[in-house]
């Protein structure tokens, strides 16, 4: 770039929003810059502090590819980029994305010194607040912990980085704000210290009497929950579960509920584990139909849930005896939630009714009968019931439940079958923690969690086999079930 065309530039843009718009003109068209990295940055400058932000980042764009290693460069493309967009999250990661690599250019050339960079504070304020919308909050603390050293009484840096360490150190954090120059103090300041001062002077007899110290758990971030699904399920999930040596080649397992149990049966036993499997299809696995399971297991069942389960257990060659021998022979139960809602006849008191084989579907038997989604309490109280049937048939066996991540297959009640089902695994999540934080012998293993949940940032994990939105990926299936034998065994 000419020299002079350089410093009449310059002393033009530190002539308000006039100046800046007289450098446009001196240096516009962009393509006059022919790759003229200075050129280009000025003239991005200059579009970008009159709110192009379409030009800025054209002409910002074309000198970043000149030199990447540039943090101004860096620094105000990616604002322009930023500010390109409708705002939300997207605009607010690209803000934070583009100041961490400005930083990571500025302390290559800048050292130990990167207060030295024009642009240093400015982008570490940017990446503070961007982090803190957006996260990650380690990005938000290294931001403000490089802010408060170049600036060690500045009362919005520090009470920032309070706020964030209070988290994990309350000590640190009230030193922090102790470091406030009382001039510099304000009434926001002063009751986050007493809040502070109020838990570190609480009197160890009254910290004694709680029950337990309070923990601390993040949801995790995007790289946490990225990558192979079992590091996954490892470090978000399973790493806090109390670990017990439960799976042995000698005992067995028995699995009971959804057409998901079965696929973990399948996986156990190719696994040469010992492995017994009793299916009540997903339309019909709830809580009420497996109770129903146990009592005709144990002879008590009767009328039409009698009839279904006969017929049921005929077609897979399954007997009451069989049962209950798998049972006593095993040490561990699975029982897979699957369903909340259920068929009820409000003629008969409102009795759970099950699909008979000579039922042609589900749809004819929503014309005879109500079809419901059953409440937490019902089904906390039906897993008690099951849980005190499995003790009497094997004292010692031990209980995991897990919820199915099958969807439900059709509903009668809303209009939505995603609306319903959500409400159905909500209501058996519920009653699965409920009863399960009330028996310190019953387990909790996240199949549904590692499903619905981390399949959102590393899936999808449906129809990868067949094209079916009802079924889970067998690569999932395995995974669940080589961290749950990885962790039991």
């Amino acid at each position: 770039m000419d020299q002079g065309l350089k410093d009449k530039a310059i002393e033009l843009s530190s002539d308000g929003e006039n100046g800046l718009r007289k450098v446009v003109e001196l240096l516009s068209p962009m393509e006059s810059a022919q790759g003229d990295i200075e050129h280009l940055y000025l003239l991005g400058y200059c579009h970008f502090n009159l709110g192009n932000w379409a030009a800025a980042k054209n002409c910002l764009s074309a000198a970043f590819e000149i030199n990447n290693n540039e943090p101004d460069i860096c620094y105000m493309l990616g604002l322009a980029i930023a500010n390109c967009e409708d705002g939300g999250h997207k605009s607010w990661g690209i803000r934070r994305d583009f100041c961490k690599a400005a930083l990571e250019r500025a302390i290559v050339i800048y050292s130990a010194n990167l207060s030295d960079w024009f642009y240093a504070q400015s982008c570490l304020e940017m990446l503070a607040t961007a982090a803190t919308y957006v996260g990650p909050d380690e990005d938000a603390e290294y931001a403000y912990r490089s802010l408060v050293a170049m600036h060690p009484k500045n009362p919005d840096y520090l009470q920032a980085l309070a706020k964030i360490t209070a988290e994990v150190d309350i000590h640190e954090s009230l030193s922090l704000l102790d470091r406030i120059p009382e001039s510099l103090s304000n009434q926001s300041i002063n009751e986050d210290k007493e809040l502070l001062y109020s838990v570190i002077n609480t009197p160890d007899e009254k910290k004694k009497k709680k029950k337990s110290a309070v923990s601390r758990s993040k949801y995790p971030t995007t790289r946490e929950m990225s990558g192979n699904l079992r590091e996954v399920i490892a470090r978000t999930l399973v790493a806090e579960l109390p670990k017990e040596q439960l799976i042995a080649q000698d005992k067995g397992i028995f699995c009971i509920g959804s057409c998901f149990a079965r696929e973990i049966a399948t996986q156990l036993s190719q696994r040469n584990l010992k492995a017994m499997f009793v299916e009540m299809a997903e339309h019909i696995n709830s809580t009420y139909a497996n109770r129903h399971l146990l009592d005709w297991a144990l002879g008590r069942c009767e009328g039409q849930p009698k009839d279904r389960i006969s017929q049921l257990c005929a077609d897979m060659n399954i007997t009451p005896e069989s049962i209950v021998k798998s049972i006593r022979d095993s040490n561990i139960v699975i029982y897979t939630l699957g369903v909340a809602p259920v068929f009820v006849d409000k003629q008969n008191n409102n009795q759970f009714v099950m699909p008979t084989k000579s039922t042609l579907s589900s749809s004819v038997l929503a014309e005879l009968y109500d079809f419901r989604t059953t409440t937490v309490a019902e089904n906390v109280e039906n897993l008690k019931y099951i849980f005190a049937r499995l003790k009497e048939i094997n004292p010692d066996i031990k209980l995991v439940i897990t919820v199915s991540p099958v969807p439900l297959r059709t509903t009668f009640e809303f209009k939505s079958a995603v609306m319903a089902d959500s409400l159905s695994k909500s209501t058996l999540r519920v009653a699965a923690h409920e009863f399960v934080s009330s028996h310190s012998d019953v387990l909790y293993w996240p199949s549904f969690e590692i499903v619905r949940w981390i399949g959102g940032h590393v899936g999808p994990y449906f129809g990868g086999d067949d094209g079916a939105s009802l079924h889970v990926n067998d690569e999932v299936v395995k995974a669940i079930t080589d961290s749950f034998i990885e962790h039991y065994s």
